[in-house]
């Protein structure tokens, strides 16, 4: 009995420990994920053509070449990016709307991003991806072209009212600049979408959200790195694991042979 009371405690443990863990741990299946969302494909693949941004994700990509022109010209999912445009008369500039179609095409078109994607209760999709190591040149860049226009939320999925899908500044809200909302473009990049991005030096592997394809997707290269480490840690626990259960084993069968004889 306690040989079997000891298996259930570190069966719960497992299965704790586990929930908290990557959705799989196939390595292919996680350089080949496309979130399950309203627009992205059920599998990566190549596209004739992606438009303009999003070319460089059309040899093997998730989104479609019609995803691609339409978060060029429209409010993808009805979400504005000029929601001070009431309070300002002003719309956000060029050079920012750049940096978040960027933004937009490494979210729909980018497959290399298994690794964090978790699960997510959201109407436009059911995952998202997590703290994906964002590399600090694109991220300075970003901030760098939209310090100066305005917002009224800081964190954007949480901090706006939604009606019928559109954003708007919740009651009372004040348009700000960005960089009087953010302290500087770390705290932008990780908080604007929610913790989707972690501000990462680019001494350290990192993901680009623009890059040359002519050399393929460097993105690949930075999630096979994580993946490859978590793999390698996961042996290890899986070693760890084997020899607790052998050692809680041997403690339960001399706890059951003493009390056998008593």
């Amino acid at each position: 009995m306690a040989f079997l009371y000891h298996l259930v405690i570190f069966g719960v443990f497992v299965l704790v420990k586990e929930s908290f863990c990557q959705l799989s741990n196939n390595k292919d299946e996680l350089l080949n994920w496309c979130l399950k969302s309203k627009n992205h494909k059920y599998k990566p693949g190549a596209e004739d053509s992606l438009h303009e941004q999003c070319l460089p994700w059309k040899d093997h990509s998730c989104c479609t070449k019609e995803v691609s022109l339409n978060l060029h010209a429209k409010n993808m999912y009805n979400f504005t990016l000029d929601h001070c445009y009431t309070l300002t008369r002003r719309n956000m500039s060029s050079g920012c709307r750049k940096y978040f179609n960027q933004n937009d095409c490494f979210y729909e078109c980018e497959p290399h991003i298994g690794f964090w994607v978790v699960e997510t209760k959201r109407k436009i999709a059911s995952e998202r991806f997590y703290k994906v190591p964002l590399c600090a040149s694109d991220c300075d860049a970003w901030f760098k072209a939209c310090k100066e226009d305005f917002t009224c939320a800081y964190n954007w999925p949480r901090d706006f009212k939604f009606s019928k899908g559109h954003n708007t500044c919740l009651e009372g809200a004040k348009c700000t600049t960005f960089k009087n909302v953010y302290r500087d473009s770390r705290d932008f990049c990780e908080n604007v979408w929610d913790q989707s991005w972690l501000y990462t030096p680019d001494t350290e592997p990192c993901m680009h959200i623009q890059f040359d394809a002519s050399a393929g997707n460097p993105n690949r290269a930075v999630a096979e790195h994580y993946i490859n480490l978590s793999l390698r840690g996961g042996q290890s626990s899986a070693f760890f694991i084997s020899k607790w259960v052998l050692l809680l084993g041997l403690l339960s069968g001399l706890v059951w042979s003493r009390n056998s004889l008593q």
